[in-house]
């Protein structure tokens, strides 16, 4: 395959993923995570299983919009994402 010859087919490919991908970006926007936007991130070990909507529960005196989810192989940790 001879790359110099054919310079201009593959500036061309190049120029097409590009272009994709920056329309991509504005059109969709960055999905920025927790390290750009800020806030706080706990990961607690119960060691029992409590369900989501209890904790959601209790979160939302504090936070209406955190994320809380299950982690670990038994579910006995929980990860709380907060905004605030």
């Amino acid at each position: 395959m001879d790359i110099i010859k054919n310079r201009k087919i593959f500036f061309s490919i190049s120029l097409i993923i590009i272009i994709i991908g920056i329309l991509t970006m504005a059109i969709k926007g960055l999905n920025y995570g927790i390290d750009f936007t800020g806030g706080t991130l706990i990961q607690v070990d119960l060691n029992k299983q409590v369900k989501v909507e209890e904790i959601r529960e209790l979160m939302s005196a504090y936070d209406k919009d955190a994320h809380v989810i299950h982690a670990g192989a038994d579910k006995k940790e929980v990860i709380i994402k907060s905004k605030a």
